[in-house]
């Protein structure tokens, strides 16, 4: 972090003053720094995770945004902060960027922040710095600037770039009144929060920055020099070339056949270098054009061609062998399974789906333990990776038979009719394994609590406990029921359509819920994509594949659009077309169930009967707050947190487990779930979207007391509502000043 002062100077220039640079490690260090400079200085942090304090690239070790700086176009001199006319006017051209990255670049989350005196547009990535092309993400800067050239947009494309901390005044030194200081603060977009660490936010607007070509070239300043990887001007090709023996790039720049007889002889043995390292045949006969006084140039087509054939002729004879070894060695060490959606290998009892470079990895081994280290080429590597995808290829149909009725556990593989135990086995294929020992003995009084308690008001809990659950309609049963059966359902392999949704107000237990559903299914077998993410993306949609469910708390506000693709992935039977990095398309059944919760919900129109006829909607209507220290300033009727929950919970998995796989058969043979009629789901949905928190701001607005608004909204907390009142005051304060 950074504290930077404006300075006025003589001259009448302003000049910036570095109070004090800090590396920050945990929450409350970071606050600290902003709380003691805020309103002396400007407060900036980096906007990528950084390794070690410092300021440079190669200091930072992951990105995790991407940001776009907007400047207000000003009269004044920059000693002078924007007028209120000036930032409404960049407010304007920011969102016209964030519309554009949207509709032409994929761009799904995003923040729009006030920096004070302009806007910034901050994408949320997570990309490992070893992983990211610098230049790439400058070109991708460049070309947006380039398509608003009337915008006044900063180059913030270095990896070290700081930006302003939203919530900390922006400090210009000649504040007037129709030009004052301001706080800078987030004002749009996906604001919430999200673990960089743990998700891939923008995945598909990274690929396409991936995606961008960026042209090359050596120049007699940069031919020979060693240059950092910013500055490297050659590319992966020629990088390939400058690997090969010493006699192959001599020949390649000067064209003289030294060391061999002649020079074709010397093209010859270069060709047969070039294909065991998989370069293609346009290349190598661009690479020849290039080189002196080659016979390609001299002879023309003919001559390439018959050389290029008698070349590949060789070394195709010459790998058939290593590629047989490669293959009988990488069988005797692993079990493989290969689909459409890519290659898998047997790890303790399910199919993990890996890279192809991890298949690299193992024959390169094999070959070197043998001998043939130097003689691994890519051409192998494709070739072996190649026989063992098309031996072991089975389709889903294949797939779904071996494993009917089972279920993966830690310990065993139950059958979850006759609650029989059997070995692990390559034979019977899953895709994920459930961290939970089987126990028939175990039970869960905890979570049965912690689920009566969320899904059910204090005053229906002793009822409860006794066992007693009323509905008036009589069609749907208790919602912890409900619940239960939608985690069953994960388990299955079934026609029945859901997509679970959990509503209340903030500490209402649904993130708990949610995460005690994550313990059970495992971590590796969850995904955590919004609702709007997967409808637009094929890449996060591509994560589905081998996992039993998508489980993500706070649902944004946006409008979820692409319905049919929602449609499609609550639907088993349905089939969704998908991408993975660098991959091709294909198409899956998905059998991850999509798990949700919110405070507010985004709109959906009220006619969309086929979403609504699959969504569960369950409402948590308790709040629970944290405990006063002193136990006499809390109140009698309310309901207090229990710092040791998670643990409580996670330590009844096995006990819980029974209790899904009772509610198993009870699903499977009423065919769907008891939550209504579509169109009560659909007024039950519409009584919690945002439009609501809108209508209560408007009655706070006109004077409505908070009780008042508490009582026809009871679904926002009343700290929320407290918080809007103080605004609304605060406003009505200000442009009372205003006018006098």
């Amino acid at each position: 972090m950074r504290a930077i002062k404006p300075v006025l100077t003589e001259a009448g220039t302003v000049k910036t003053e570095a109070i004090e640079d800090a590396k920050v490690t945990d929450v409350s260090h970071f606050l600290a720094f902003c709380e003691k400079y805020n309103g002396e200085a400007n407060v900036y942090c980096g906007m990528n995770a950084f390794k070690q304090i410092g300021r440079k690239d190669s200091s930072v070790k992951r990105l995790t945004l991407i940001t776009f700086d907007l400047d207000t176009i000003r009269d004044e001199p920059r000693k002078y902060p924007a007028t209120e006319e000036e930032v409404e006017a960049g407010l304007e051209k920011i969102q016209d960027v964030a519309a554009y990255l949207t509709k032409e670049w994929d761009l799904g989350r995003y923040i729009i922040a006030m920096s004070g005196n302009g806007w910034h547009l901050h994408i949320p990535i997570n990309v490992p710095v070893e992983e990211a092309d610098p230049d790439k993400y400058k070109a991708f800067q460049q070309k947006v600037s380039e398509h608003f050239p009337d915008y006044k947009l900063d180059d913030m494309s270095a990896l070290s770039h700081p930006i302003k901390v939203p919530g900390t005044w922006s400090q210009k030194p000649c504040p007037t009144d129709e030009r004052p200081n301001r706080m800078s603060t987030l004002s749009a977009g996906d604001i919430e929060k999200w673990d960089c660490q743990s998700e891939t936010p923008n995945f598909a607007l990274v690929q396409k920055i991936n995606n961008i070509e960026i042209e090359y070239t050596v120049t007699e300043e940069t031919a020979g020099k060693d240059k950092t990887p910013r500055d490297k001007t050659k590319n992966a090709l020629q990088k390939m070339i400058d690997r090969m023996p010493k006699i192959y790039k001599d020949f390649r720049e000067t064209g003289k056949p030294e060391g061999f007889k002649s020079r074709s002889e010397a093209e010859f043995g270069f060709i047969i270098e070039l294909i065991r390292r998989n370069v293609n045949k346009k290349q190598i006969r661009e690479i020849l054009e290039a080189i002196p006084n080659s016979k390609t140039t001299e002879e023309g087509d003919h001559y390439f061609e018959l050389t290029y054939g008698n070349a590949d002729l060789i070394v195709t004879h010459e790998t058939e062998d290593l590629v047989q070894i490669a293959f009988e060695a990488l069988e005797n060490h692993d079990t493989y399974l290969s689909t459409d959606a890519g290659l898998y290998v047997y790890d303790r009892g399910y199919y993990r789906l890996i890279a192809p470079q991890y298949v690299h990895r193992q024959i390169e081994r094999e070959l070197e333990a043998m001998g043939h280290g130097e003689d691994c080429t890519g051409r192998i590597k494709k070739e072996v990776l190649g026989k063992i995808s098309d031996i072991h290829y089975l389709e889903d149909r294949e797939i779904e038979e071996s494993s009917r009725d089972l279920l993966c556990l830690e310990n065993k593989v139950l059958n979850v009719a006759t609650r029989e135990l059997t070995n692990h086995s390559p034979g019977k294929v899953f895709f994920s394994k459930i961290p939970v020992v089987y126990d028939p003995d175990a039970k869960c009084p905890t979570i049965d609590k912690f689920l009566r308690e969320i899904f059910h008001e204090p005053r229906e809990w002793e009822n409860l406990e006794k066992g007693l659950f009323r509905d008036s309609s009589h069609k749907r049963q208790d919602p912890v029921d409900t619940f239960e059966e939608f985690v069953a359902f994960c388990l299955m392999t079934t026609k029945i359509r859901g997509i679970l949704v959990l509503v209340g107000p903030h500490n209402s237990g649904k993130s708990t819920a949610l995460e005690l559903v994550r313990a059970l299914l495992g971590e590796e077998n969850t995904t955590s994509h919004t609702i709007q993410d997967l409808a637009r993306s094929e890449y996060y949609r591509a994560d589905l594949k081998e996992a039993l469910a998508n489980i993500r708390s706070d649902i944004p506000n946006n409008p979820i659009t692409h319905l049919p693709i929602i449609k499609s992935l609550a639907d088993e039977t349905d089939s969704i077309s998908a991408r993975r990095a660098y991959g091709h398309p294909f198409q899956f059944h998905s059998r991850a169930r999509l798990m949700h919760s919110a405070n507010s919900l985004p709109p959906v129109d009220f006619s969309e009967k086929e979403f609504f006829d699959r969504v569960v909607l369950l409402e948590c209507p308790t709040t629970f707050k944290d405990r006063p220290e002193d136990p006499d300033k809390g109140n009698p009727g309310d309901q207090y947190k229990d710092p040791y929950l998670a643990d409580k919970l996670r330590a009844e998995l096995s006990g819980w487990l029974n209790r899904i796989l009772s509610k198993y058969s009870d699903l499977a043979a009423r065919g769907h779930f008891a939550t209504g009629e579509w169109y009560e789901t659909a007024e039950r949905w519409d009584h919690w979207t945002g439009e609501n928190r809108e209508r209560a701001r408007i009655m706070l607005a006109e004077r409505s007391t908070v009780a008042e608004v508490k009582a026809a909204f009871p679904e926002i907390s009343e700290r929320t509502l407290y918080n809007w009142e103080e605004k609304i005051k605060w406003g009505k304060r200000k442009a009372e000043a205003a006018k006098g």
